[in-house]
């Protein structure tokens, strides 16, 4: 092997990631929302990562043509992957929630790696379960909390180190889009599918809350199905006390537009608003569509807005670019180069505990001690 070279992955971040004359060999499980719009775009764009193959049931309406997909592998079962593991370092773990577990397990029991969307198990149990057996086999697993990267959290991070609204009172976080009830997986009556709101946003939410303001010592959860022909949850009002005394709320609802901030902060001096959404998945859709390698997306950037306590004075704070793309510099870091990996077995446990305490509070209609 030739001479490596430490290159910057970014001005601001000091992580740094050696050239290597191979790069990983990943096979991306799952073409749908998050594979073909979130995670493809981002392999594609690193260049420490070469993409082989692609697990996709309809092959029959797969894009040949598409210059991106040139030299792709695609298979049309989990069967066929296992055959062709020798293949792979890596494998993204893109497929519906209910499949996360099993696939984990086959494919680290032929050595691959995996990162695995949230939620990467049904509950606190399997999630421990499916540490140990990453451990049991020395192998890695990368939970997909790629929201750490987003704008508006980035931006109210900064911020609140920053002390500019004194004393934290409370922070709000709001998640809010309409979108129709489907007949998908994501909305299907059979709990087993692991749909609903809940476990698509709150493994996010809830990481960012706890990221912002430490541990939790006790929620009270509100969990509904609203929207007409809605099978699943689809609106969750979460309040958690954090043990620095600081209270957290987390809403988030598919049968609201957009009208509450992303974030809203009261503080000893004031409250902080933060309006806008991070955008990364919308830049990455439309560079998809682009069918361009080289294509260049605009790097989403929030704003904060901060109002002292009289009211007097309003000021407006440029915020923290988002960049998803740290997820995988992570990744690449601790695959060729044996770096800590920032997001820790121990927090997305933590995480799912929380999740299972927010189904218990809500059937109780009352708080739940963690």
């Amino acid at each position: 092997m030739g001479a490596r070279t430490a290159i910057p992955t970014s001005k601001k971040n000091k992580m740094t990631i050696q050239k290597k004359t191979k790069p990983i060999r990943v096979i991306l499980l799952g073409f749908g929302l998050s594979g073909k719009l979130i995670h493809f775009p981002l392999i594609l764009a690193n260049p420490y990562f070469k993409l082989i193959g692609v697990l996709k049931r309809n092959i029959e309406d797969f894009e040949y043509d598409r210059t991106d997909y040139k030299g792709l592998t695609i298979y049309d079962s989990i069967d066929r992957v296992i055959l062709d593991s020798y293949k792979f370092d890596l494998a993204i773990i893109a497929t519906p929630n209910i499949t996360h577990m099993s696939y984990a397990n086959l494919l680290m029991n032929e050595g691959i790696d995996v990162v695995i969307e949230k939620p990467i198990a049904g509950n606190e149990r399997e999630t421990r379960e499916i540490f140990d057996q990453a451990n049991l086999l020395n192998r890695h697993i990368f939970a997909f909390q790629n929201r750490r990267w987003d704008s508006d959290f980035l931006t109210l991070k900064k911020i609140l180190q920053m002390e500019t609204v004194g004393h934290i009172i409370s922070v709000e976080s709001n998640w809010e889009n309409f979108k129709e009830a489907k007949n998908t997986w994501r909305n299907s009556a059979n709990i087993d599918d692991l749909g609903g709101i809940l476990l698509d946003l709150g493994p996010h939410l809830i990481d960012q809350m706890i990221q912002l303001l430490g541990p939790i010592d006790k929620l009270l959860a509100e969990i509904k199905i609203i929207r007409p022909n809605a099978n699943t949850d689809d609106e969750i009002r979460i309040e958690m006390l954090h043990r620095s005394g600081v209270k957290s709320i987390i809403a988030a609802s598919h049968f609201k537009k957009r009208a509450s901030p992303r974030f809203r902060v009261k503080g000893s001096k004031g409250e902080l608003y933060i309006n806008d959404y991070d955008t990364q998945e919308i830049e990455l859709r439309s560079a998809l569509t682009s069918n361009s390698k080289t294509k260049k997306r605009r790097k989403s950037r929030s704003v904060a807005t901060f109002k002292d306590i009289d009211g007097s004075g309003i000021k407006q704070m440029p915020g923290e670019f988002g960049d998803w793309q740290q997820f995988y510099m992570h990744v690449a870091s601790t695959l060729l180069h044996k770096e800590n990996f920032p997001i820790k077995p121990n927090e997305i446990i933590i995480n799912s505990q929380t999740i299972d305490f927010a189904k218990i509070s809500s059937k109780n209609k009352s708080y739940i001690k963690i």
